[in-house]
């Protein structure tokens, strides 16, 4: 059955096959996926008898059907940005790596999780912070570049780096070292409700460079940052305070692949994609497979084509990594 993939404002990918994905799981035989996806289980079942369960290779479902049409077409458009914005970051000495949904989809799926939309990365705060004065500076060799294909940059809680006209982001969020190595999971609830305490006024666009500073020197009680130390993103994210994650899950960074593009990524993702969201090897239900972004706003601008796309894809994408 076709999809109404209509070019223009306000698209919404209400019908067809983008949203019902199958769950790739095995047909002879009931599996635990079966159950974690009634939605009734999933409310009665503490947390960690869903994580606690076992699955076969089969139940990961990193063969589910990709997506197609404008959203597959912008999610390449995506891969070429990310290839475009990895060149750049090595050029100026920037370190970054995936996360959030990109690390989930680069995990359980070796690409874009079929309803997703953007990209998602993590940079040190100090690297942040070089890029934040580069990417506001307009004539900086960074912000020049990015100018040149059309994107601009706006930050707040996070940095996000999108074209003008085309539906391709990047949201970059800025973590920091705690002053413990280690905590134990008393010191750590003590630190998200500090955490949500710093955000319940819901200033997620407006906090500055500055202000983050500060909220993170109140987090840490004043004390220094430890390089080996815990690692969180505490200042005006609202959306996940609990993202605080231990010194040996990400360093040394690994490179793994997504799409046809190796890019960094934690050394252990498991526990990381487990604080942001449990069992993480469950897909959601189908209801819940929509795009984020192009749900609200849709595909394209007025003035922009499917070929502007495949123009940008053509640009930074190598020969036989354009579909």
């Amino acid at each position: 059955m076709g999809v109404d993939l209509r070019v223009g404002r306000g698209t919404a990918f209400a019908s067809g096959h983008i949203l019902e994905w199958p769950v790739s799981v095995a047909e002879s035989s009931p599996s635990p996926c079966d159950e974690a996806n009634n939605l009734e289980l999933q409310r009665r079942l503490p947390r960690k008898a869903l994580r606690l369960r076992t699955y076969r290779k089969a139940d990961i479902p990193n063969h589910m059907k990709a997506a197609t049409g404008d959203l597959r077409l912008l999610q390449l458009g995506s891969v070429a940005f990310l290839k475009r914005f990895s060149d750049l970051c090595e050029r100026h000495g920037l370190r970054f790596w995936i996360d959030s949904g990109t690390l989930l989809g680069a995990v359980r799926h070796r690409g874009f999780i079929p309803w997703d939309d953007d990209i998602d990365v993590v940079m040190l705060e100090d690297d942040y912070d070089r890029l934040y004065a580069m990417a506001r500076d307009p004539n900086s060799e960074f912000s020049r570049a990015l100018a040149e294909d059309g994107f601009v940059s706006k930050w707040c809680a996070i940095g996000q780096i999108y074209h003008k006209k085309m539906r391709l982001q990047i949201d970059i969020f800025p973590w920091d070292f705690h002053c413990e190595k280690s905590m134990d999971d008393k010191e750590i609830a003590d630190f998200r409700r500090a955490m949500e305490e710093e955000n319940k006024n819901d200033r997620y666009w407006n906090v500055t460079p500055e202000e983050r500073k500060v909220i993170h020197d109140k987090l840490r009680g004043g004390r220094p940052p430890d390089p080996h130390g815990m690692l969180f993103m505490g200042a005006g994210f609202r959306q996940n305070p609990h993202q605080i994650h231990s010194y040996d899950s990400v360093f040394p960074l690994k490179t793994i692949q997504f799409e046809w593009l190796t890019v960094p990524a934690p050394r252990d993702p498991s526990p990381i994609l487990e604080t942001y969201y449990g069992n993480w090897k469950v897909p959601p239900l189908p209801a819940r497979r929509r795009p984020r972004h192009l749900w609200r706003c849709g595909c394209y601008t007025e003035g922009t084509t499917r070929e502007d796309v495949r123009k940008f894809i053509d640009k930074y994408a190598p020969n036989g990594c354009r579909s």
